[in-house]
């Protein structure tokens, strides 16, 4: 309930604070505009899985198409296969993916920055469904299956000791969150990006459950859900390149977690219909930035958990030093 209340309040203070938005937006991003838009030959080529964890590349598509390529997937094993065949330089997966991929290529790709840290949220039109006991007994539908909100969901039903529940998986995020809004998925499990878009779309959805809250009950380790990765070669190959994207990309994200600029950016952009669905997807997306040592020390205990319980969700191995950046 905290969790909510705090969403509103952002939302309340968006509200107020978007007539300002558009007198501070011009300096700030001039105060971003680091290098020449020269137009590139070669384009960097970026694969992103949309909703949540795309948000925070947003803005970075829309100021660097001159040299990156930008696009976004609604099926995380298709950007899989893109990295796979050399057809993506950089891209955006599960957590649990970027595991699979390293040992899947032979260690052929890094991880680069953890880019959503926890923004799972339960939905319901059930006025009986109030906390995960109340799940017992109910169809729930989740989505991409394989990917991490399988796995969290089951960890956290496992550790609740709550085992009565029939889960539907739909193939993507935007499959469920339609099915939703058209009140065919009475209690569903989507990332802040759709879970605003259900709530905007049929107002008998409500959020019920924070999905984090409930994981931080029962692991110690913080709950990071998607990142970006790099080929290997491509890393070796492009030093300066992959850093200009993390700066870049760090740019963008920042610019999209700042609600007071980012409203009318994703307004205009038709990202979202109005400035209440636009703020709540933000404030409940998780997104971030987080490169280095600190990357590391919040994905690996993650991992030593997925192997644990479900070692095929990383490749059936934990990722070693050399994965990281």
């Amino acid at each position: 309930m905290k969790k909510i209340i705090r969403i509103y309040a952002v939302l309340l203070a968006a509200a107020m604070l978007i007539s300002l938005a558009a007198c501070g937006t011009e300096q700030g991003e001039n105060k971003e505009q680091t290098t020449v838009s020269d137009e590139r030959e070669v384009k960097t080529r970026v694969a992103v899985q949309d909703g949540s964890s795309g948000l925070g590349l947003l803005k970075f598509k829309d100021d660097r198409s001159y040299a990156y390529d930008v696009e976004y997937y609604s099926d995380p094993q298709e950007i899989a296969s893109l990295v796979e065949k050399g057809e993506a330089d950089i891209a955006a997966v599960p957590l649990n993916l970027a595991a699979e991929l390293y040992k899947k290529t032979n260690g052929g790709i890094q991880m680069i920055a953890v880019n959503t840290l926890g923004m799972l949220y339960v939905l319901s039109s059930d006025e009986s469904v109030k906390s995960l006991e109340d799940l017992k007994g109910k169809t729930v539908y989740s989505s991409c299956p394989g990917a991490m909100p399988e796995y969290i969901v089951n960890y956290i039903l496992d550790k609740n000791g709550i085992e009565d529940i029939d889960i539907q998986y739909k193939s993507t995020h935007s499959e469920l969150a339609s099915l939703a809004i058209d009140g065919k998925a009475e209690i569903c499990i989507l990332p802040g990006y759709f879970a605003a878009k259900v709530i905007a779309g049929n107002d008998k959805m409500k959020n019920i459950i924070v999905l984090t809250d409930e994981w931080n009950k029962v692991s110690e380790a913080e709950l990071a859900m998607g990142c970006y990765i790099a080929r290997k070669d491509f890393i070796e190959s492009n030093p300066e390149i992959l850093s200009e994207f993390l700066e870049f990309a760090e740019i963008s994200t920042n610019y999209i977690n700042d609600i007071t600029r980012s409203l009318i950016f994703l307004i205009e952009g038709k990202y979202f219909e109005t400035q209440e669905e636009a703020a709540w997807a933000v404030s409940g997306s998780g997104a971030v930035f987080i490169t280095g040592e600190k990357m590391k020390n919040i994905a690996a205990p993650e991992f030593e958990i997925l192997f644990n319980a479900y070692p095929a969700s990383i490749g059936g191995e934990i990722p070693n030093d050399a994965f990281y950046n």
